[in-house]
């Protein structure tokens, strides 16, 4: 019921959600989905005026995600290439210091071939700025349960209300997990859904 505000830009470089005392306007939510692949110059945190990235890196994931984090309040939902959830470097640097403070509540593994640009894995983060979360929710949406393939490389998603009570909810299941942080931090930060989410049968086979 309320008209939308639309702006253009390079949030990482120069965030137009800007008050005029020269602060960063503070959303009660964000949802994006960022350009996979994306790199900046080292200059671009080094001339940041609002102290949004603690991580010194090129990596446009990093610095985007780290980015929504600085303007939203209650919730982040944002769509990451697989890679931030295992590499080494400044990805393991802000997956740790997200589990430290309890900022991560959900990783959703996505099925491959959703996207029409690329066939890049990718996972949605759901985080709370605010921390304070002992425990993350893993949840493998890549079965046929929520994924139906619409050619040999490509699939559409399927059930979403259903893919949504899984993230929401806390019983552990063959796609979903709910894991300690400090067992996440054991294995060195890494967010991987298929570490920690596993059929039983193939429990049974590594045993």
């Amino acid at each position: 019921g309320t008209a939308w505000e639309v702006h253009f830009g390079d949030p990482i470089r120069s965030p137009s959600a800007v008050y005029d005392g020269g602060k960063l306007h503070k959303f009660d939510a964000a949802i994006a989905f960022p350009p996979f692949g994306l790199r900046y110059d080292i200059d671009v945190i080094q001339q940041d005026w609002f102290g949004r990235f603690p991580e010194l890196t090129a990596s446009g994931s990093v610095l985007g995600l780290r980015h929504l984090l600085s303007q939203a309040i209650r919730s982040v939902v944002v769509a990451m290439p697989n890679s931030i959830l295992f590499s080494t470097g400044a990805e393991l640097v802000m997956r740790t210091s997200l589990l430290n403070h309890g900022i991560l509540k959900a990783v959703i593994g996505m099925p491959a071939g959703l996207l029409s640009g690329t066939t890049i894995p990718f996972a949605v983060l759901v985080l709370d700025p605010a921390g304070g979360h002992q425990r993350v929710r893993f949840v493998n949406a890549d079965t046929s349960r929520f994924r139906e393939p619409t050619s040999k490389a490509r699939a559409k998603l399927i059930n979403a209300e259903e893919l949504k009570a899984l993230v929401l909810g806390e019983t552990d299941t063959e796609e979903a997990k709910t894991v300690p942080i400090h067992e996440l931090l054991i294995n060195d930060a890494q967010l991987q859904v298929t570490r920690y989410v596993r059929p039983d049968s193939q429990i049974q086979i590594e045993t």
